[in-house]
């Protein structure tokens, strides 16, 4: 009960304090509406009756019924107000939890927005919100980096701002009843400029905002870039295209071969089979191979195409429509066609080589059997004098079996360390190896397997190949021992009558003078006086001296003497020297003038004969070189030669005959025009005319003509005039170029294809160039008291440096990096690494966190032995610090002009992309900078490097460099350590890309 009391009790409180003022009103209202009649009934009686009693108050009350219903009326009213309190209060109660729902979904809401909008800036994708009308109302961060706009440019703008007026069109309309006719989404693909001056390929998904009633409201764009997927697709397309028209002007035939049928072939197979496209489709390969052939060809093609290694490069015969028969080379590799297995294979048509190779095989027999059944040592030694060949008559001669001399040296075989005479003989094959055309004919002693000592005489024919490096040397040998022991003996016996008979030394010694044998005139001078000096009776006393067209020839120790006679020399009766000889006096020989009478007729003999052999040196000298230039010309010449006069040929040598295929007799009986293709007749003939004239004309040109076949052959002519028994001819040397010339079109026209490959690498290269720079900074940074320079120099089109600025608000942001290796795979992963960085980069991050995010994202994802080296920093203008990290890579420089310090900018940390986690943490360290500092960042280019001996620079010189260059700005600081590094390399660049950021604080 109390506690109802209570309750009542608090309920009346509420109600005056008026916790609750409907109901209080409402209470108020019906105590009025009790007190209000009593209050009408005693004023209405007073009036009427000047009395106030109860009866009087019924009989008012009874009198005028309308006071009841006056006086009821508030008491009604305060009821209705008590019930419609209570409704209130339900209703109060009903909107207060309303309210409460309202204000926990609208928290909900702001952070879902939250939510959406941390979403939209932290997605890779473009992200535009428009209007219906197309304006732009929001955009994510990707909107803004991609096309270097900042955001304030970009809201409240038509999207054409971005995507150009016609894709504004398919965004949105004007009207809203045609709007976004193209359904619910809709994809647009472009391409579309940035700020920065390139261009970007989106992919731009459409797709329409609805409010609750199903209209449109706006528009939220989704755009992804494909840039890179487009350049790999036009890369393709023109690499596909590239590979496409090689394989179609190949000159070589090329086929695919699958299930034993031709797939695919190029036009060069219709050439080579004979069987058009069609024929050639229609058709099995086994079709074309000779029966003979077939089982080998295709056990091999089987072989290959299941990915069996051969080595070898399979022969076989086809069979063309006219019923030839051709030899083909096959070079086959097994490849995927279709996604399923087949042959690549390039065919050679050999049928050419082949029928030379059976022609040289039979030649080489005939040549083998003659070889063995001569009575001539033969013999062909390799470079280092081994046996690869010696005949029946050498085994037999020096008493070894082939066997046993194959692969052995002739040093130890045959030859002996030396000779009968002491000559060293090994010395003298040393030689042989060392100059071989001057040991072109040789007389050596030799040694049999029994220990024989016999003389052969050596014929050498050295084989070099074409980069004139000695193959092996061909030798003939006869045997010459008896007639060189004959000479032994006529010498011994010589000798013997030489100091027996001394009073004809003289004659036997003129005689000896006629007896040239080869030598030179000087030679032979020289050995004359020296002769005659042996002659006299007094050889120890004499000297002879030999005057001759300005040449003087002296004995051994010639002294003037006035003790002399002389005789004049005559060559065809003109005087053309003096000899004389001159003796020292000497008492015990007092009889010497009478001496020099009786040698006076001996000199006379001898000056004479020096006129004759004279003469006959100079005969025989021109009948030398007569003969020589004969044979080196007519006989020897490798190539056609032709003698025309009278407008005949009057003379051809055997290559003359095998070019026209013609013999002599044939060629001599017609008219030299004849031969002569119709359409060059002219310029030939008028050619001639003029050299037979006297006239001058071109001596070397090239023309057609006609063999013996009918066959049209160019030949290039080397003509001159000359005289032919006393009466004017030409002389001509004409060479077949027409192999030649069909190897040099195709030579040109590979040399097109190599050019046209060589000009779309160069053009790759230069789209790959142009694709790194695009991701590398456009502009520098300003800020305020910071000036910020670069130089980024990559050793090909492009390299393995990145770099890259970031500036937001007072915070400037420099990062360096170096990834292994150069050229495009270098680039491709400098953009991976770049682009990853970007990704993980925030405002507000520590440079470690920053690089830690991003070996995280890289390590275990990248080839084998791939990292980068990494260097980032930031500095916070407000507070003069710069906060750095390094991930293996060089330190940076601190340079501080005003101290003279020169510091360096080192932490800990491994190279990024090689441990997803680093035994050596990365770490953050700042520094305050001063004004007038100076901050270096490079890559490991700049310092290593090396001169022209291949030395490695010294850090200290660097340094010492380093220190005298402080004071000058920061650009002219990057650009004079460039001219300091290329002038260490020798000016012949570098070995490694180059990259440069510096940093002046003001």
């Amino acid at each position: 009960m109390n506690s109802q009391a209570d309750a009542a009790s608090q309920q009346i409180k509420g109600w005056v304090s008026g916790q609750n003022p409907t109901l209080r009103y409402a209470t108020l209202g019906f105590l009025m509406g009790l007190v209000f009649p009593l209050f009408s009934t005693l004023i209405e009686s007073w009036n009427r009756f000047s009395v106030i009693s109860f009866d009087y108050i019924l009989r008012v009350q009874s009198e005028t019924p309308l006071l009841w219903v006056i006086d009821l009326a508030p008491v009604v009213l305060g009821l209705f107000a008590a019930f419609m309190g209570i409704k209130q209060k339900k209703i109060a109660g009903i909107i207060s939890t309303l309210r409460q729902t309202i204000k926990t979904q609208t928290g909900e809401l702001v952070q879902a927005n939250r939510r959406l909008a941390d979403i939209l800036q932290s997605m890779g994708d473009l992200v535009i919100i428009l209007d219906k009308k197309g304006w732009i109302k929001e955009v994510n961060i990707a909107v803004v980096k991609s096309f270097g706009l900042e955001e304030t440019d970009l809201i409240d703008q038509p999207v054409s701002i971005l995507f150009g007026v016609e894709d504004h069109k398919r965004i949105s309309s004007n009207s809203p009843v045609d709007m976004f006719d193209f359904g619910f989404q809709k994809h647009i693909e472009g391409t579309y400029q940035t700020r920065y001056g390139h261009s970007i390929c989106l992919e731009t998904t459409v797709t329409n905002i609805l409010n609750s009633l199903g209209k449109v409201e706006g528009v939220v764009c989704v755009s992804h870039d494909i840039s890179d997927r487009k350049k790999r697709e036009e890369m393709l397309e023109k690499s596909r295209k590239a590979y496409e028209s090689l394989f179609e002007a190949s000159p070589i035939p090329i086929i695919v071969d699958q299930d034993n049928g031709i797939v695919f072939h190029n036009r060069e197979i219709e050439n080579t089979l004979g069987f058009s496209a069609d024929q050639i489709q229609s058709k099995t390969l086994e079709e074309f191979i000779h029966p003979d052939d077939r089982e080998t060809a295709l056990n091999g093609h089987s072989k290959v195409e299941s990915g069996v290694q051969n080595n070898g490069k399979p022969v076989f015969r086809i069979i063309t429509p006219d019923g030839e028969t051709r030899w083909l080379e096959v070079r086959s590799t097994s490849m995927t066609w279709n996604d399923r297995p087949a042959l690549l294979s390039f065919i050679i048509d050999i049928t050419d080589r082949h029928k030379m190779e059976l022609e040289i095989q039979e030649s080489e027999k005939q040549y083998r059997g003659l070889v063995q059944s001569i009575n001539t040592i033969v013999m062909k030694v390799d470079n280092q004098f081994r046996f690869t060949f010696l005949n029946k008559f050498g085994q037999e001669f020096f008493g070894y079996s082939e066997e046993e001399v194959l692969g052995l040296s002739v040093l130890d075989t045959i030859t002996p360390k030396r000779d009968a005479k002491g000559n060293d003989l090994r010395s003298m094959t040393r030689k042989i190896l060392e100059n071989p055309a001057e040991f072109t004919e040789n007389e050596n002693e030799n040694i049999r397997s029994n220990g024989e000592r016999i003389w052969v005489a050596w014929r050498n024919r050295p084989v070099f190949d074409e980069q004139n490096n000695l193959l092996e040397i061909l030798s003939t040998g006869y045997d010459i021992t008896e007639r060189v022991n004959a000479e032994n003996i006529v010498k011994q016996k010589t000798a013997q009558l030489e100091d027996s008979i001394k009073e004809l030394n003289c004659l036997y010694g003129m005689s000896k003078l006629t007896e040239l044998h080869g030598k030179s005139p000087q030679t032979f001078l020289q050995e004359t006086i020296e002769l005659i000096r042996s002659s006299l009776q007094y050889p120890e006393l004499a000297g002879v001296k030999l005057l001759l067209k300005g040449e003087e020839y002296f004995t051994f120790g010639f002294q003037n003497s006035l003790v002399k006679i002389s005789e004049v020399i005559y060559k065809n009766q003109t005087h053309v020297g003096t000899l004389e000889v001159h003796y020292r006096y000497d008492e015990s020989k007092r009889s010497i003038v009478g001496f020099l009478t009786r040698e006076t007729k001996l000199l006379q003999v001898i000056a004479d004969r020096i006129g004759r052999a004279l003469e006959h040196f100079a005969l025989e000298d021109a009948l030398k070189e007569s003969e020589t230039r004969y044979k080196l010309v007519f006989n020897s010449a490798p190539i056609p030669l032709l003698v025309t006069q009278d407008e005949k040929f009057c003379f051809a040598n055997k290559q003359a005959e095998a070019l026209f295929g013609y013999s002599r007799e044939d060629l001599f009986s017609r008219p030299f025009i004849e031969f002569v293709y119709e359409e060059d007749r002219k310029i030939v003939f008028d050619r001639y005319q003029k050299r037979i004239r006297g006239k001058e004309a071109i001596p070397n040109y090239s023309y057609r003509i006609l063999n013996r076949l009918g066959e049209v052959r160019w030949v290039e002519i080397i003509s001159i005039p000359l005289a032919w028994n006393n009466r004017p001819a030409t002389l001509s040397f004409q060479m077949d170029i027409t192999d030649r010339l069909e190897s040099e079109k195709k030579i040109r026209e590979q040399n097109q294809i190599l050019e046209q490959v060589h000009s779309q690498m160069t053009d790759e290269l230069e789209q790959a160039r142009l694709a790194q720079l695009t991701l590398l900074p456009a502009k520098i940074p300003k800020l305020q008291n910071i000036r910020v320079a670069r130089r980024y120099e990559p050793i090909t089109h492009i390299g393995g440096d990145f770099y890259d600025l970031f500036n937001e608000k007072d915070r400037l942001g420099i990062l360096v990096g170096d990834v292994t290796g150069h050229g495009i795979p270098a680039a491709l992963l400098s953009f991976l690494f770049l682009t990853t960085f970007k990704n993980h980069q925030q405002n507000g991050s520590k440079p470690d966190e920053i690089i830690n995010r991003t070996n995280t994202m890289l390590a275990g994802n990248l080839p084998q032995g791939k990292y980068a080296s990494m260097f980032y920093c930031s500095y916070h203008q407000s507070e003069r610090i710069l906060r750095f990290s390094s991930a293996g890579h060089p330190p940076a420089i601190l340079l501080r002009p005003n101290t003279g310090e020169l510091i360096y900018l080192k932490t800990g940390g491994m190279v990024v992309g090689m441990f997803k986690d680093p035994m050596l943490p990365f770490e953050t360290r700042e520094i305050e900078l001063q004004p007038g500092d100076k901050v270096l960042i490079y890559t490991d280019g700049i310092i290593e490097i090396s001169d022209k001996q291949n030395k490695m620079q010294e850090p200290e010189i660097f340094e010492e460099f380093l220190s005298t260059q402080m004071q000058i700005p920061i650009e002219k600081l990057l650009d004079k350590i460039y001219r300091y590094c290329l002038s260490v390399t020798g000016f012949e660049g570098f070995d490694d890309d180059i990259t440069m950021i510096g940093l002046e604080i003001f």
